[in-house]
């Protein structure tokens, strides 16, 4: 996959992203991305990809009703747990 550099970003604006990185539970890079595909999308008058917010709630709806005789709700905690590689999320 390409590589992008980012050079000489401004103090505030890293500090935003990283705020906004935190606050949907990704890292610095992926918020990056997200927020260029956004970006982009939004110029082209397309929808972009869901917020993790809207996965969230999506995961949400869907606890209950798997029928694999599984915990529905040990299923989600696994899916969460190896979705964001290990970091602490609290739902």
């Amino acid at each position: 996959m390409p590589t992008l550099v980012l050079k000489n970003v401004p103090a505030d604006l890293l500090e935003r992203l990283s705020a906004r990185a935190a606050a949907n539970r990704r890292g610095v890079d992926e918020e990056t991305l997200a927020v260029l595909d956004e970006a982009l999308h939004a110029r082209a008058g397309a929808t972009p990809a869901a917020p993790p917010a809207a996965a969230t709630a999506d995961w949400r709806r869907l606890v209950g009703k798997w029928s694999d005789g599984d915990e529905s709700a040990g299923l989600a905690a696994e899916i969460q747990r190896r979705r964001t590689r290990g970091r602490k999320v609290d739902l």
